[in-house]
């Protein structure tokens, strides 16, 4: 399982990612939103986005299925240097629940933004919340926005599955034809891509 994990980060010495991984409560069951516990096979899928930052390949897990710190481990989180918390919220960026997705993006976001963390911010611009969308788009610095850029020409193929993605979750979730829904030039996902797209021109 921490293999998986080893392969998000390139980057990262193994014996500060351990630090991390300590964190983490793996146990084989992830508690759902009725206080009741599924076992999970898999707490980290082998399916994951695989970007490239600076000629490294980076596995970005799809989904994460294990539970937050709890207080038992909270401490340990807490005793973490920035570093190694990025490296945990980017971990929890992959999470299955959206709200844990939201919180881990705010908490990343509040403070300065590591180099690794990009691909896992990256990732999150095609996914189908739309409030982590408002949190990408409410912390558009110019800094996140030429990493992004960085990304994006690094990665083209899947920055076109990223438009289609947005463009797809917008007719699913948020078009509302029969309820009256979000035009998408309005969407927030279609606003994010337009700005880099933008800003991708701008760099030539």
């Amino acid at each position: 399982m921490t293999s998986l994990l080893y392969a998000a980060f390139p980057t990262v010495a193994r014996t500060e990612l351990d630090l991390v991984f300590q964190a983490l409560p793996l146990a084989n069951q992830e508690q759902l939103h009725d206080n009741n516990s599924d076992a999970v096979a898999r707490l980290v899928t082998k399916e994951a986005e695989i970007l490239f930052v600076n000629g490294y390949q980076v596995r970005v897990p799809y989904r994460v299925y294990f539970a937050e710190p709890s207080l038992a481990t909270f401490a340990t989180e807490e005793a973490l240097t920035h570093r190694q918390r990025s490296i945990l919220h980017c971990i929890y960026l992959r999470h299955h629940n959206g709200f844990v997705r939201q919180r881990r993006l705010e908490l990343l976001l509040a403070g300065p933004v590591e180099a690794l963390a990009m691909p896992f911010v990256f990732s999150l611009l095609g996914d189908y919340v739309k409030e982590i969308l408002e949190v990408l788009e409410a912390n558009l610095t110019l800094e996140l926005l030429n990493g992004y850029v960085g990304l994006i020409r690094e990665n083209p193929r899947f920055w076109q599955r990223t438009q289609g993605r947005v463009a797809s979750y917008w007719d699913v979730y948020y078009r509302g034809r029969h309820r009256g829904g979000t035009p998408f030039r309005q969407y927030v996902g279609a606003r994010l891509v337009k700005q880099l797209q933008q800003a991708v021109r701008q760099v030539g």
